[in-house]
This record gives structure tokens, C-alpha cells and sequence, in this order.
């Protein structure tokens, strides 16, 4: 007990005990047979207003109780040690317990099946955020994958087609586009990447960004535009014209000092079609192009623009369009 019984018993017949002294003054009458007896007996004397209930204090009370108090407060304290341990026991339980059912919660997590998320534009262009906040812009007839595991460990996307993203700053988790065998990686940053059967284009609008190759690794800088050949895993580097790259995103395809021959080019690749040039003169002419088209013209349109610039006539026979 935390103060002596017999002060606690005179406190309590003279009604002057608190309601704490009163809880511990039941829990010791409470505790054994003996103590209900020996607290029956001094109630009488005290009760049968005898001389003794004068000298009823502490010294008496003491002398009458003092042995078994001390072997009781030995007993409590037996059972403070054994309540300690329990105590200090069932707290490492419970921590075990609580740390085993986060390590199970991982482990369902890990085991749990990899959901995929898949964005398809076909002829519609898309932007949307992720979780972490990086920001996609997807150009038409685009594909882009990722997981429910996305910014766990990585923040990791598979790309066909062309996006742009804006991605959201993290130096302990860098931002990965995967493409093929060919990836970017970065860790917050805009950038422009566009992927087709033969070429992956990478167009850097701010920040660096690291491409990653079989045999090779390349970090670009603002306004340069990395060109990698899927079939030959050849890297060039050029310098980059962010308008005419970022057209798209504006629904214009834009031309500056190009090739007439790398214009028809990229018009059989967007339109997907062939097209035949006859002209020798337009086949080899070194001249080039500036110029600026909607994104829902028609190659026919688009033709009598530039036939404009560069006079020549054409005919289309079995989807093959010829120029002559």
C-alpha cells in the first residue's frame, strides 16, 4: 500500500477519507478474510466509544497491525514485480503483434497481383496527372502503361506513341520512361518523347534528362533533341526547335527548313500511306520548307499547299500516292 493501513483506517471511521484513500482502503479489505476480520474488530472498539477509541491512533493501530501490514505491503510488492513483468511481457506481445501485422500487411502487398492502368488516345488526344503530380500530355494514336505500384519505389511508365510530360520533382525516386529497350530517366523535368517503329525521339524543354540504351547512356540538355535508330541502336544529338516540336499540342504540325523529301516522309508516316515521288527534280532538290498545318487537314489539302512552294501534280492509284 502507498501510505500505512492503520492511517487509512482512522481516516476512514472518522469519515474524513477521499474517495482515493476509500478505493484503496476497500481494495485491502478486499485482499483476504484477515483483513475484514481484523478491520470488524477495531470498528467495535471504535463503535463501543470505550476509553481505547481515545487512544485509537496510529500507535496503537500500529502496534496491533504494524506485522501484518509490513507482510502485506511485502506481498504487494511480490505482486508489483509479477504485474511489472506481465506488464513489460504483454507490452512486447502487443509490439510484436502490432509489428507482425504491418510485416503481414507488406507481405499481401508485395504478393497482391500487379494491376496494370492503360491510356489508349486513338484519335483523340489526352492529359491527365498522376499520383505524385507529374502532369502527361498524350498525342493521338498513343499508349501509355503503368501500375498500382507506380510511385512505391519507382515512378515508372511505358510509352508508344508521343507525350509530353511535366514531371513532379523527387530526388529519391527518379521518373522513368520505358520504351523497347530504350528508357529516360529523370528526376523532375519537362520533356517531350515521341516513339515509332524506327526512331525514338527525345526533345528536352528544361531540366536534363538521362537516356539509357543497351550499350550506351547520353544526358541531354535544354533544347536538344536525341534521336535513337531502334534497329541499328545508333544515338545523334541535334539541336531542337521546342515550337515545331511541341506543335502537336497546339493540333498544327509545323515545318522549318526542312527537306522536301523529309516532309513527304513524315506526312506517309502520319497519314499512313505511301507515297511516291517521280519528280527527280523534288527527289533530290536540297531545297527546303517553312510552313504550318492544321492537324485535322487532309493529305490531299496539304499536298495542293505545298504543290504551291514546289509545283508538282499527283495521282492516287491503290493508296499509293504518286508525284510527278
Amino acid at each position: 500500500m502507498e501510505q500505512h493501513i492503520d492511517q487509512l483506517i482512522v481516516k476512514v471511521l472518522n469519515r474524513e477519507a477521499s474517495s482515493e484513500e476509500i478505493i484503496r482502503f476497500s481494495q485491502w479489505l478486499s485482499e483476504k478474510e484477515e483483513n475484514k476480520k481484523e478491520f470488524r474488530k477495531l470498528k467495535s472498539y471504535w463503535d463501543a466509544e470505550i476509553s481505547f477509541k481515545h487512544t485509537l491512533q496510529p500507535e496503537l493501530s500500529l502496534q496491533r497491525t504494524e506485522r501484518k501490514i509490513q507482510d502485506e505491503q511485502r506481498k504487494q510488492g511480490r505482486k508489483a514485480r509479477l504485474f511489472y513483468r506481465y506488464s513489460v511481457a504483454a507490452s512486447i506481445v502487443i509490439l510484436l503483434g502490432i509489428g507482425s501485422f504491418f510485416l503481414h500487411e507488406q507481405r499481401i502487398k508485395e504478393l497482391a497481383p500487379v494491376e496494370y492502368f492503360t491510356y489508349l488516345t486513338e484519335d483523340n488526344k489526352t492529359n491527365f496527372t498522376l499520383s505524385d503530380g507529374t502532369k502527361i500530355f498524350l498525342n493521338k494514336n498513343s499508349k501509355l502503361v503503368f501500375t498500382n505500384r507506380y510511385d512505391e519505389e519507382e515512378r515508372a511508365v511505358r510509352l508508344e506513341g508521343e507525350a509530353y510530360f511535366e514531371v513532379e520533382h523527387n530526388q529519391e525516386k527518379p521518373f522513368v520512361v520505358e520504351m523497347g529497350d530504350a528508357r529516360i530517366q529523370v528526376l523532375g523535368t519537362s520533356f517531350n518523347v515521341k516513339r515509332d517503329l524506327d526512331n525514338i525521339y527525345a526533345t528536352l524543354t528544361e531540366g536534363s534528362i538521362r537516356f539509357e540504351a543497351p550499350s550506351q547512356q547520353i544526358i541531354l540538355s535544354p533544347n536538344q533533341q536525341l534521336v535513337y535508330t531502334n534497329g541499328s541502336h545508333q544515338i545523334a544529338v541535334f539541336s531542337a526547335d521546342i515550337d515545331t516540336e511541341l506543335a502537336w499540342m497546339e493540333g498544327l504540325i509545323r515545318h522549318k527548313n526542312r527537306l522536301f523529301s523529309d516532309i513527304i516522309s513524315g506526312l506517309e508516316k502520319r497519314f499512313g500511306v505511301k507515297i511516291v515521288i517521280h519528280n527527280e527534280k523534288l527527289k533530290n532538290s536540297s531545297l527546303s520548307m517553312t510552313g504550318t498545318f492544321a492537324e485535322d487537314q487532309s493529305l490531299e489539302d496539304i499536298l495542293k499547299v505545298i504543290s504551291i512552294s514546289y509545283p508538282f501534280t499527283w495521282e492516287k492509284k491503290e493508296n499509293i500516292y504518286y508525284i510527278k
